[in-house]
C-alpha cells in the first residue's frame, strides 16, 4: 500500500447479478454509439476512461476520490467560475501532478462543454 492507501474501488457487475467478463481490457462495445456526444443534453464527467480505474485516496486525513478531491480544489481555486471545459483541463493536470493513473473524462455537446459550471 501508499502512504496514504491509495487503491481501486468499484463495484463488481457479480454483486449485481451480472457478468464478470475474464479480460475487461479487451472487451468491446456489442454495438455502435447510439448516442453520440453531439446529441447530448447533459454534461458527463467521469474520474477515468474506459479502460482505467478511479482511485481513492486517504488526503487530508479524509478518504475521497481522487477526481472529486481534485475537482474541488479547482473549482475552489477559480472561485467557482470557470467552464467544464476548463475545469476538465485541470483536474487532468492536478490528478496526473498527484501521480494517479486515471485519465478523468468529459462528454456532452460542444457547445455545453464551453458552458460555465453550477448555471
Amino acid at each position: 500500500r501508499t502512504p496514504d492507501d491509495r487503491r481501486v474501488r468499484f463495484l463488481s457487475p457479480a454483486l449485481r447479478g451480472g457478468e464478470v467478463l475474464e479480460n475487461p481490457w479487451k472487451a468491446s462495445p456489442k454495438g455502435r454509439i447510439k448516442y453520440p456526444e453531439s446529441r447530448m443534453k447533459e454534461i458527463l464527467m467521469s474520474g477515468c476512461t474506459d479502460k482505467e480505474y478511479s482511485y481513492d485516496a486517504f488526503i487530508e486525513g479524509v478518504y475521497h476520490g481522487a477526481m472529486t478531491y481534485y475537482a474541488l480544489q479547482a473549482i475552489r481555486e477559480a472561485n467557482y467560475a470557470l467552464t467544464y471545459r476548463q475545469l476538465q483541463s485541470r483536474l487532468g493536470f492536478l490528478v496526473e501532478e498527484a501521480g494517479y493513473p486515471q485519465h478523468p473524462q468529459l462528454e456532452g455537446r460542444s457547445g455545453n462543454k464551453k458552458g460555465q459550471i453550477f448555471t
